[in-house]
Order: C-alpha cells, then sequence, then structure tokens
C-alpha cells in the first residue's frame, strides 16, 4: 500500500511553512548573539526531527489499522443496499449472490478432528514400596538366572516376585511376560501360553495398541510392546504344540498392533504354520484316496459288502503308506524343531546385547523421539557402518518433501524384511528400534506438515 499524496503534500507545505518562520526569525534577529541564534537553530531542527517522527508513527498507525479492517470486515455494502433481515417463513422473490472478493482474505474453514480412539479407563492398583521393593529384587534374580541360561531358577525367582505384589498391579505385566519365557525356554508350552494370556487380561484389550509409556512406581511400561511380546510368545509356544491354526489365529493379531518391529519373525511364523496344515491335509488326502477299500473280493452286487481278512496281503499298501505319512510328519517335525533351535540361538544372543542395543538406541533418540528431521540428521550414529548411510544435514531437511525423501531412504534401509541375510542379531535389533522409532516420528510430521 502507498502512502497517501495528500498526506505528502500536508507535510511539504508544514515544512515549508516551518522553514520560512526561521527564514523570518533569522534575518529579525541577524544582530542577536551568535550563540544564542545557534541554539535557536538547534530548537527548530529537534522541533522539525519531532514532527518528521510522529508523521511516520501516524502513518505506519494508519496502515495497520486500514490492515486489520481489510483482515476481519466484511464486503462493505452501503447504507442504501442494506435490507432489514427476513422474518423466518418468508423469502423475497429474488437472491443475489455474493461472490467473495478475491482481494480479500476468506476464512479458512477448520477441518474436522481426526478422532481419537475412546479407550475404556484402566483401574490403577497401588503397591507399597517395600513390597514393589521386594518384587523388583527377585525379578533382578530372575533376569540374572535367565541370562545364565538356569530357566528353571529363573521361573521360581519370577513366581516369588509375583506372589510379592497385590492382584492386578501393572508390575505383574512384566512378571508374567517374564515368567512366560522361561516357561517356554524350558519346553513348558503350555504355561507358557497361560502365562502370556495373563499378561493380555492384565493390560486389557482396548489397551494392548497404547503406544504411550506409563511410569507407574518406578517401571517404565509400553502397553504396546508387553502385549506384541506376550502374543508372539504365545503364537510360538502354540506352533511348538503343533497347534497351527491358533498360533494363526495370534499371528495375525500381532499384524494389527505389532507396529513393524518384529515383521519378519510374524510372516515367518504365519508361513510357517501355514505349511504345515497345508502338508498336513495334502498327505492325509492322498492316504484316503490311494487305501484300498475291499481286498479284491467283493463284488458289485452288494456294495455294503466287505471282505475283511486279517492275515490278507492287501492289508500291506495301507500300513506301508501310514508308515510313510508317519515318516513325511516326523521329518516336519525335525525342520519345525531345528527352526525352533535357531531362534533359541538368536533369542539368546538377543538377552546378551540388548543392554547395549538399547543404550545405543536411547542415545540416539533421547529428546528428540517425535523431532523426524533431528533423527535423521543423527541416524549416522546409530546405523552401523555395513548400512552404508550417507548421512544428512539439518539444512537439508529443512523443506518437508526433501525431509520426506530422506525418511523413506532411511526407511528402506533398517525395513525388516529388506534386511540382508548377513546382519547379526545386533543389527536387526537394531534396525527395528529404528523402524518404530522413525516411524512414529514420521506420523507426527505427516500431520504437522499437511503430507
Amino acid at each position: 500500500m502507498t502512502d497517501a499524496p495528500d498526506d505528502h503534500l500536508q507535510y511539504d507545505v508544514e515544512r515549508e511553512q516551518q522553514r520560512g518562520k526561521f527564514e523570518k526569525y533569522a534575518d529579525e534577529s541577524s544582530d542577536e548573539d551568535p550563540e544564542e541564534e545557534k541554539r535557536k537553530e538547534e530548537e527548530f531542527r529537534l522541533e522539525r526531527e519531532r514532527q518528521r517522527k510522529r508523521y511516520v508513527a501516524e502513518q505506519k498507525a494508519s496502515k495497520a489499522k486500514q490492515q486489520q479492517l481489510l483482515d476481519t470486515s466484511d464486503n462493505y455494502v452501503s447504507p442504501s443496499r442494506r435490507r432489514n433481515p427476513t422474518p423466518s417463513g418468508r423469502s423475497s422473490g429474488r437472491s443475489t449472490p455474493q461472490s467473495p472478493n478475491p482481494n480479500i482474505p476468506q476464512a479458512v474453514s477448520p477441518k474436522p478432528a481426526t478422532p481419537t480412539k475412546q479407550r475404556a479407563k484402566r483401574r490403577v492398583v497401588e503397591a507399597s514400596r517395600g513390597q514393589v521393593d521386594s518384587a523388583n529384587d527377585h525379578k533382578q534374580r530372575g533376569n540374572d538366572f535367565f541370562k545364565l541360561g538356569q530357566y528353571s531358577e529363573a521361573e521360581q525367582a519370577y513366581s516369588q516376585a509375583i506372589m510379592q505384589l497385590p492382584e492386578r498391579h501393572d508390575h505383574l505385566i512384566i512378571l508374567h511376560n517374564n515368567r512366560a519365557a522361561a516357561f517356554f525356554k524350558n519346553g513348558e508350552y503350555k504355561r507358557a501360553v497361560e502365562d502370556s494370556n495373563i499378561v493380555v487380561q492384565l493390560i486389557g484389550n482396548d489397551h494392548v495398541d497404547d503406544t504411550s509409556v506409563h511410569n507407574i512406581q518406578g517401571a517404565s511400561i509400553s502397553m504396546r510392546d508387553q502385549a506384541v511380546k506376550a502374543l508372539l510368545r504365545k503364537a510360538q509356544a502354540l506352533e511348538n504344540m503343533e497347534k497351527f491354526a491358533d498360533a494363526i489365529t495370534e499371528y495375525n493379531m500381532l499384524t494389527k498392533i505389532d507396529g513393524g518391529k518384529n515383521t519378519s519373525q510374524i510372516h515367518q511364523g504365519l508361513a510357517r504354520c501355514r505349511k504345515s496344515i497345508s502338508g498336513a491335509h495334502k498327505a492325509e488326502t492322498e492316504s484316503r484316496q490311494k487305501a484300498p477299500v475291499s481286498n479284491g473280493h467283493s463284488t458289485t452286487s452288494n456294495p455294503f459288502s466287505v471282505d475283511f481278512d486279517p492275515i490278507s496281503a492287501t492289508a500291506a499298501p495301507v500300513s506301508a503308506k501310514a508308515s510313510k505319512v508317519d515318516v513325511d510328519k516326523s521329518e516336519a517335525v525335525k525342520q519345525m524343531r531345528a527352526k525352533a533351535a535357531l531362534q533359541d540361538a538368536e533369542e539368546e544372543q538377543r538377552l546378551k546385547v540388548v543392554d547395549d542395543v538399547d543404550r545405543r538406541l536411547v542415545a540416539w533418540k533421547s529428546g528428540k523421539e517425535k523431532n523426524l528431521r533431528a533423527l535423521l540428521a543423527s541416524l549416522d550414529t546409530v546405523l552401523w557402518p555395513e548400512a552404508t548411510w550417507k548421512g544428512a544435514n539439518m539444512s537439508e531437511l529443512i523443506d518437508p518433501k526433501r525431509c520426506k525423501i530422506t525418511y523413506m531412504k532411511a526407511i528402506a534401509k533398517v525395513h525388516p524384511d529388506k534386511l540382508g541375510s548377513t546382519v547379526t542379531v545386533e543389527q536387526k535389533m537394531l534396525a527395528s528400534g529404528i523402524f518404530g522409532t522413525l516411524n512414529e516420528a514420521w506420523d507426527m510430521f505427516k500431520t504437522q506438515n499437511g503430507l
């Protein structure tokens, strides 16, 4: 917006008037003392500067007021065009649509808020300081036994810790999960399933996907992480019990709440269970199709007559087929046990490096869990060298679109399905933690930047 010409003219006139006064004043007082003339001249100069500043301030205030009126006022309607509001139930025969003025910014209607999931409030059970301390002592003993491979002793220590706390105390979620792990290691799959069910019951169905961390009497508990551990262990235990259909149900539940942290394990488990089920169905179908229904002495005159000779050689093919089915089944069991042994070895390695992995992840994301740009800029501090991550400067991430491209490249490096076969257990754990953290930060980044 430009200054009004009239205002400039007024200011110039006032300036000339003041100059004329000064010249007249100087002529009339030319015989006065030079010092006095100099003082008066300085006073006039200061007065003129004050007038100039006052004029500039008034112009700025006028501009601001006009801009405010443009931002907040509706389209101007002259008094001659204004009409009284039409009473309800009556309408004029003509209606003049009013098009918005393109020079006036229109109010943007707010987007409807995304409805948040309403969760049932969990009942919080308190325990005394002494109860919590005693339970923690037994729990620590259990952890030490577990790391040494003494799973029976670990199970007993976790059981003692459980007995120290009141029913439905939230620390029981961790303790039952730990005891389920000890049961699983000892091959007590049924008891592992029972403890895993208790964990899910303590968390509640409305909270199994709750990603927030709850600080409860000295312990930080993520309900989703604990539920994922329980369901994954339950699925694996059911698989070892050859209850493949039930295991598939648990694996499918995991795909809904896992958040990508255990994608590889879940997909492998589903594939194993489906293969076992299809193999069993195929073997059963083949045995039924090839098994003889008679000894060759029956006639077609009576389709319901069956001639059975216990010493007849015709019984041999059935026996031979049955033995082959048993062999096939035993081979499948051997393969499943071999995979379970491999998982056990990975789990033991996981326990050895879990503290170091957690420390590195915390050092990387601490204080910037929701800041995608900061996480990407420091990603090179947590990724292993073989990942060949080039890194990214914060200046490159200012533009949301470029930040999105960098995020996609980072996710490709740590996606569970895209990790190479040469990665170690420690690197898998790091990738899983990085993947989950970046995904959560990306969700917030998308909302903030409208992507």
